[in-house]
């Protein structure tokens, strides 16, 4: 499986193909680069934000990313900490801006949010380290992303196809 990115750069379209990985006949995941860790996320069309499972959490089996090993990492200089409220559980995750590739795509300064608490237990045994909110734009009413883009915003994507 793959999923189809489309955008514009300028007066051209491009598009750029993005290999998903069968996990279980259970879900889709695709790799990706959050500063120097490589990632497999599962991207969530119902959501916006780029969620890690991050050094900070303490229980999380999958703690892939470490913050502090990135030369690309900005502490968010508000400590912003929030609460992501999903179908399957909550997530406490702690924000931070990061340089995030995909294939040929590439978002420096990305707002990522490092998970440091979740109720969440697919999390736990899933091959899935991060979730890529692949919703096209921010959140209606969404105060905490007034001036942020998502990931796709960054990336120049406006639609996509699985």
């Amino acid at each position: 499986a793959a999923l189809v990115l489309s955008g514009l750069r300028g007066l051209e379209t491009r598009n750029y193909k993005h290999r998903l990985e069968n996990f279980n006949n259970m879900q889709y995941l695709g790799r990706l680069s959050i500063g120097p860790f490589n990632v497999s996320g599962i991207f969530d069309t119902g959501s916006f934000d780029l969620l890690v499972m991050s050094t900070r959490c303490g229980h999380c089996a999958n703690q892939k990313y470490d913050h502090s090993k990135s030369s690309t990492y900005q502490e968010d200089p508000e400590g912003l900490r929030v609460r992501h409220s999903f179908g399957s559980g909550q997530v406490i995750s702690r924000r931070g801006y990061e340089r995030v590739q995909a294939g040929t795509l590439v978002a420096d300064k990305q707002e990522i949010w490092e998970i440091e608490d979740h109720d969440i237990p697919a999390l736990d045994v899933s091959g899935c380290d991060a979730i890529v909110g692949v919703g096209p734009t921010q959140g209606p009413g969404d105060s905490r992303l007034q001036g942020e883009k998502t990931l796709l915003m960054n990336f120049a994507v406006d639609r996509f196809t699985v």
